[in-house]
């Protein structure tokens, strides 16, 4: 719970000192960007602390995805 609320108040930061300036500039395209990073993130975080889901761990598919670029060696 307390991880919620250190994201959210890290959110708010960025939303006051990010997201309104681009809102107010007219800069949608890195606004929505942002707003739909943001959302990810709690998203997250929401499942991860409050619905204890379990999410799984990127290290083999990017372990696969950096063999099948520069080969096994």
């Amino acid at each position: 719970m307390i991880i919620l609320l250190f994201t959210l108040l890290i959110i708010l930061g960025f939303i006051l000192t990010d997201a309104i300036p681009m809102f107010l500039n007219k800069e949608w395209k890195q606004f929505w960007v942002y707003v739909v990073m943001m959302l990810g993130i709690l998203i997250l975080v929401f499942f991860k602390q409050i619905m204890n889901v379990t999410l799984p761990s990127p290290a083999n598919p990017m372990k696969e995805a950096i063999i099948a670029i520069f080969g096994k060696q």
